[in-house]
């Protein structure tokens, strides 16, 4: 049974730990592909092309929807997946301080406090 990857110009397919980069899609009947060791090859329709060992791929048969397709046949033991894109690593933002008439706190422990309290704990720490 075959894997059918949909795909588009510069994304990548992991074949086991191996890659290949779609380099081209525009010619209906080819499809240029890009081995991570710079090989490069020309898939066609018709033709199943053997990209490493046990792996052969053929462009599949293209939808209305104007969409590509690879057509993989490789052994079940080597996974064939679509390579997930880069994450961008950021530093979490601070929340904004929000200025205004607020007054203090809810969550501060000394503002929950009667106002007698605090003359007490003023006293405590002197």
């Amino acid at each position: 049974m075959a894997l059918v990857l949909g795909v588009q110009p510069n994304d990548i397919v992991l074949v086991g730990l191996r890659k290949i980069r779609v380099a081209t899609t525009e010619d209906p009947t080819q499809m240029i592909l890009v081995r991570d060791d710079g090989k490069v090859f020309t898939v066609k329709h018709e033709l199943m092309t053997e990209v490493f060992p046990n792996v052969l791929v053929s462009i599949g048969s293209r939808r209305g929807d104007g969409h590509r397709r690879l057509v993989f046949k490789a052994p079940r033991t080597i996974l064939v997946t679509r390579a997930m894109p880069q994450l961008k690593i950021t530093r979490a933002r601070r929340r904004p301080k929000i200025r205004g008439a607020r007054g203090p706190s809810k969550h501060h422990a000394a503002a929950a406090l009667p106002s007698k309290a605090h003359s007490i704990l003023s006293m405590e720490t002197k």
